[in-house]
């Protein structure tokens, strides 16, 4: 939530608390405990003081962005975006169904993509099992790389980004899932392909009509809209459908009027 609110009043999104406390209030939150690993018990002395400072100026700085969310008139907006994202993860896309976020993926042969579904889903599940990021199995770039080079044996995976101690855990399991995945043949569905051409070229006159948008209200352009909404909304238009329906809450006064004012050069 504070990431959100402070996203609304002109901070990247990607912002992180020792920044945003920097350039709001100026106090300045030490980075010797940020890497180091949290997943130990006990924990250190040094990182439960670092975990004390990390919330104890929550307090002003929440007052100093319920402030700005206030003057600019966007604190229904900031609780609509916390609302989202409470939805997000109460309904979360089911596991064998993350794999159609890969959308480079869609260029892969149907055995390839069922792989892929098979090996996104495994991960998942191990993650959620052991209460681990999923990165510390193998990142996203990683799977994708294992579908593709299809790789034997352990001592293929460093090249494919896998780190020794990822190796050691985890390598000989990720080729056996790789191979369970490539027997399945079909994926339940297949990933979308990316945007044409044509539809590369429509999608950019949208997205400079979000970003001249957002320079007037001073906001991010990513937080109007992602890419994969304004996908979505070219995608209905061009299909004939309600383009309107992608956007909700505040963006359908705010960001939807401009999108919708706006001729495409196809059109």
């Amino acid at each position: 939530d504070t990431q959100i609110a402070a996203s609304l009043v002109g901070f990247d999104p990607q912002t992180g608390l020792q920044r945003l406390l920097k350039e709001s209030l100026d106090i300045d939150l030490g980075k010797e405990e940020t890497r180091s690993d949290w997943t130990k018990r006990p924990l250190t002395e040094s990182q439960i003081h670092y975990a004390a400072e990390d919330v104890r100026h929550l307090f002003r700085l929440k007052a100093l962005l319920d402030d700005r969310l206030t003057t600019l008139h966007r604190q229904g907006w900031c609780q609509e975006e916390c609302a989202h994202l409470l939805d997000k993860y109460r309904n979360k896309t089911p596991d064998d169904q993350l794999y159609l976020g890969f959308s480079s993926a869609a260029r892969f042969k149907p055995e390839q993509q069922a792989a892929l579904q098979h090996l996104v889903a495994w991960r998942e599940d191990q993650a959620r099992r052991r209460d681990i990021p999923r990165t510390f199995i193998a990142k996203d770039a990683v799977l994708y790389g294992l579908v593709e080079k299809q790789p034997r044996y352990r001592g293929a995976l460093e090249d494919l980004g896998l780190q020794g101690g990822q190796i050691r855990r985890w390598g000989d399991e990720l080729i056996k899932q790789l191979q369970i995945g490539l027997e399945k043949g079909n994926p339940s569905q297949l990933i979308p392909e990316p945007l044409s051409k044509r539809q590369q070229s429509l999608y950019k006159e949208l997205r400079d009509v979000v970003a001249a948008l957002a320079t007037e209200l001073a906001l991010p352009p990513e937080v109007l809209a992602s890419k994969a909404q304004l996908s979505d909304y070219l995608l209905r238009l061009l299909q004939g459908q309600d383009g309107g329906a992608v956007f909700g809450g505040w963006r359908s006064q705010v960001l939807l009027p401009r999108l919708q004012s706006h001729r495409l050069s196809s059109q």
